[in-house]
């Protein structure tokens, strides 16, 4: 007897190293709304926890969820594998070619429905199936697409304003067993008054004096947070490290550009660890208020690689990346945060180079 579905169309959506415990915990206290919705139109377990299995780490449990197969059986137990025949090298182990076991979507296309996988990390791509059934977007990394496999350069935090002396590229390397640090903007001016988050922004201070002020007099204020378990902030017992690279950079009146208004003004940005700096344009509008920045190679150039208003992602720039000693064409995104109506101040976020 044929069965009728319950449903023409599933999703099946992942989350890669988000725990169960806390979603469920936050969907309670109301503070994860929109997943909430998600979980109450879906089939679930109340505590949302699944059986895993062993190894805990992201290449064997996509590609069990995907296969229903142990990683014994499908193969895929790292990140990394040794390359047979060899004792010492090793390739990259999320690609579909060493998945051992039969991917469900394959059962699925072969069963005559169109199936859509993206970004499925571990065992996606490259495609299982030529059937033109079968739709895959990427499936090569973790995080963001692909970028454990092709990520060349780290996201920046720019701050410029009139009152910084020079240019410096700050590499922030923080290792400690007890602080997480943040950027926190417009912190209240009450936050003596804020009792034991008071006391722990007011402890917490890994961050040395030097990064401080310059972070400081770029316009980014920075407070390191104590961690707290109980809000899923737990320290590694090794400690770890976080990376967020900053540019400070002063601003001055626009000179020696092949091609500048009278009344702009010029920065400077670096990416790549210092090691490629960029200059950019501060200019105005039509009522004379600065709103927007031009950022190009050199000021040798007429031709700005990106032209970014306040506020606006501005997607797709194409510029170089330096990543081990190699140069690369990279595809980055920045994001002119705020600029001040006089342009006197700026902040800006560049992405990932990939």
């Amino acid at each position: 007897m044929k069965r009728e579905a319950l449903i023409n169309k599933l999703m099946i959506l992942g989350v890669d190293g988000m725990d169960p415990r806390l979603s469920r915990k936050y969907i309670d206290e109301g503070k994860m709304p929109n997943l909430k919705k998600i979980v109450e139109k879906g089939a679930h377990r109340h505590d949302l926890v699944m059986l895993g299995s062993q190894p805990t780490v992201t290449p064997p449990q996509w590609t069990t969820l995907s296969t229903g197969a142990n990683p014994c059986v499908h193969g895929i137990t790292q990140f990394n594998r040794i390359i047979p025949g060899t004792l010492t090298q090793q390739g990259y182990n999320l690609d579909s070619r060493m998945c051992k076991a039969e991917q469900s979507w394959n059962c699925l296309v072969e069963a005559g429905y169109k199936t859509f996988v993206f970004h499925w990390p571990g065992c996606a791509w490259p495609p299982t199936s030529d059937s033109e059934n079968l739709f895959v977007v990427d499936g090569s990394a973790p995080g963001s697409a692909a970028s454990a496999a092709f990520q060349v350069d780290s996201e920046l935090l720019i701050g410029a304003n009139e009152n910084i002396q020079e240019v410096t590229f700050v590499r922030q390397d923080v290792t400690g067993d007890q602080v997480a640090p943040c950027v926190i903007q417009k912190l209240p001016d009450n936050i003596v008054d804020m009792g034991d988050c008071a006391s722990a922004l007011k402890n917490a201070a890994v961050m040395t004096d030097e990064f401080m002020a310059q972070m400081q007099a770029g316009g980014i204020e920075t407070i390191n947070i104590l961690a707290n378990p109980e809000d899923g902030q737990a320290p590694s017992t090794g400690g770890f490290k976080s990376i967020l690279d900053t540019v400070v950079s002063p601003i001055k009146p626009a000179n020696g550009w092949a091609s500048a208004p009278a009344d702009a003004k010029e920065f400077v940005l670096m990416t790549s660890k210092g090691l490629i700096r960029r200059v950019g344009l501060i200019l105005k509008n039509e009522q004379g208020v600065y709103d927007r920045v031009a950022i190009y190679k050199n000021k040798k150039e007429t031709s700005p690689l990106a032209i970014c208003p306040v506020g606006e992602m501005v997607y797709n720039i194409i510029d170089d990346a330096i990543f081990e000693d190699k140069t690369y064409t990279a595809n980055r995104h920045f994001k002119l945060i705020s600029l001040a109506e006089d342009g006197s101040e700026l902040k800006m976020f560049i992405s990932c180079a990939m």
